[in-house]
C-alpha cells in the first residue's frame, strides 16, 4: 500500500491547490484572470514559507478535455509576472495543458511563449499529460525511484478531490 503523500490546500469547482512532497500543485479548469492568478500567487507565497523551494506542476484540464481558448493579454501578464516572482523560489515547473487538436497545441505553443517572454531563470517545460510532466520533473530534478509515479497519483486524486465538489 502506498503512502499518500498529497496534502490538499484548497479545493473548489474551478481551482485545487496541493502539494506533494516539495511539488506544489496546481489544477486550474476554469481559464486564467488576473483574480486567479492572484490566487495562485498567493499559494505560492503560503508555500514559499512553509517549503522555502519547490517544483510546480500546473494543471490545465476541463471535463470535456478541451482547455479554454484565447488567454487574454491580462492573464499573459499575470502569468509572466508570476514566473518573475518564483525566480529564486521555484526549482523547475511544469505545464500540463491536457486535450488533442489544434486549440490545444496553440494553448500548449502560447504558454511557452510566455515562460519565454518572462525569461524564466528555472527549467520550464509544457506538456500534454501529467505522466509526460512527472517525467520531465524527474529527470530535471533527478529525483529517486517512484517519485514521479507518487506524483501522477497525487495530481490524479487532487484532481478527483476537485471533481467531486463540482
Amino acid at each position: 500500500m502506498a503512502i499518500e503523500s498529497l496534502i490538499v490546500d484548497e479545493v473548489t469547482a474551478e481551482h485545487a491547490f496541493g502539494r506533494s512532497d516539495a511539488v506544489v500543485i496546481q489544477l486550474w479548469r476554469a481559464a486564467l484572470n488576473a483574480e486567479r492568478l492572484a490566487k495562485a500567487r498567493k499559494h505560492n507565497e503560503r508555500c514559499k514559507a512553509q517549503l522555502g523551494r519547490f517544483a510546480v506542476v500546473t494543471m490545465f484540464a476541463t471535463d470535456s478535455g478541451e482547455f479554454g481558448a484565447d488567454i487574454s493579454e491580462e492573464a499573459r501578464r499575470g502569468v509572466a509576472d508570476l514566473v518573475r516572482w518564483s525566480e529564486g523560489v521555484v526549482t523547475a515547473a511544469v505545464g500540463v495543458v491536457e486535450g488533442t487538436g489544434f486549440l490545444t497545441a496553440m494553448i500548449r505553443a502560447a504558454g511557452s511563449g510566455v515562460a519565454m517572454v518572462a525569461r524564466a531563470k528555472y527549467p520550464l517545460k509544457i506538456v500534454s499529460t501529467v505522466p509526460d510532466g512527472a517525467a520531465w520533473l524527474s529527470t530535471t530534478l533527478r529525483w529517486p525511484d517512484g517519485a514521479s509515479a507518487r506524483l501522477v497519483r497525487d495530481v490524479e486524486a487532487l484532481r478527483q478531490r476537485s471533481l467531486a465538489i463540482g
